[in-house]
């Protein structure tokens, strides 16, 4: 970064035009993934592991690393590495590492299928990582294959174990979708208070094929209405964008960006694999930060700040037409979940 760079950055505030002041950014490694999910890329072929260096990212690491540090200068303070799937990625334990290094930066966490988990966990505690989701939207094999076209929950699980075997505090993200018993719930607070953690029930997005997401999509008051019926867990706690309800020493959680969206306390940016910047995960469209390299790069604090105040009240995706839902379809692989 040249000298003096830094500096200017720190008179520019990561805050859009209704006052939201963003401290957090979620960093798409790759847009590969060894999982062919139904909500997110359904008929998918798994990606084989790369060799590439940067597993198929647009950015290499010291690019990312060097964006990552210049976001820090501007406020953020938080990172979150995400894909497809960053395990894939084959030097994710480095950029984990760099980014702790960045001084600004006081939290780097990762989000992960876990099916690379158990060989990758060690790495990833040596290199600093502060925190760990892993995505598990069943705790049934056969349920698990249908969701996810994959037989690897035994897999997972052992990913899973390994971690906390590490002292990781894991949360355990799960797709909330028509097809969800109540049973299954029962077996997730179960999960959580075994294993004193944390399971949050995700509405589902609009991203995959349009029947999809007609079918299967049920609100996630239906789960919460039930787990409050059945366990009277008292009042809910506030846990970012979650609401989460302790029971039995574990927690269940729950996010519902569609039906109560948090639009109005968002303090997000995203930088997806292929090197863009987007305001909101239903962007179509952002700010390619490789073209700010060179003698533009002195340019990126006021070229940020002019992006960002073009950032939308509210994401819309609930009134959205299918014109829409077209351009946002492949942003979780792109844009990162």
């Amino acid at each position: 970064m040249p000298p003096g760079l830094e500096r200017k950055m720190e008179s520019f505030k990561n805050i859009d035009s209704f006052g939201r002041v963003h401290t957090y950014l979620r960093v798409s490694v790759t847009d590969k993934c060894n999982l062919s999910c139904r909500y997110c890329a359904p008929g998918a072929r798994p990606s084989p592991c790369s060799a590439k260096k940067n597993g198929g990212g647009g950015l290499a690491l010291p690019e990312m690393l060097e964006f990552i540090r210049a976001l820090g200068a501007m406020g953020v303070e938080k990172i979150r590495f995400t894909g497809g799937e960053p395990l894939m990625r084959p030097d994710i334990e480095q950029l984990v590492a760099g980014a702790k290094a960045i001084t600004p930066v006081k939290k780097v966490c990762l989000t992960t299928n876990g099916v690379l988990l158990e060989n990758k966990a060690a790495a990833l505690k040596s290199a600093g990582l502060d925190a760990l989701n892993v995505s598990l939207d069943s705790l049934d094999a056969g349920r698990f294959r249908k969701i996810t076209g994959s037989d690897s929950l035994a897999v997972v699980r052992a990913g899973i174990d390994r971690a906390l075997g590490l002292g990781f505090k894991l949360k355990i993200n799960a797709v909330a979708l028509s097809d969800l018993s109540f049973e299954e719930v029962d077996g997730f607070v179960k999960f959580a208070a075994e294993n004193r953690l944390t399971v949050r029930f995700i509405e589902l997005m609009p991203f995959c094929e349009d029947d999809f997401a007609k079918t299967a999509f049920t609100p996630i008051s239906r789960i919460e209405n039930y787990l409050t019926q059945r366990y009277s867990p008292g009042r809910a706690s506030i846990d970012g964008v979650a609401r989460n309800y302790r029971i039995h020493g574990g927690a269940i959680g729950f996010i519902s960006a569609l039906s109560h969206p948090f639009c109005g306390s968002c303090d997000r940016l995203r930088l997806s694999s292929r090197g863009i910047l987007y305001r909101c995960l239903f962007d179509s469209s952002g700010l390619d930060v490789k073209t700010l390299r060179d003698k533009n790069r002195e340019e990126l604090p006021e070229r940020i700040r002019r992006f960002l105040t073009g950032k939308k009240e509210f994401h819309g995706i609930s009134s959205a037409g299918p014109a829409d839902l077209k351009r946002v379809k492949n942003s979780m692989r792109l844009i990162g979940g």
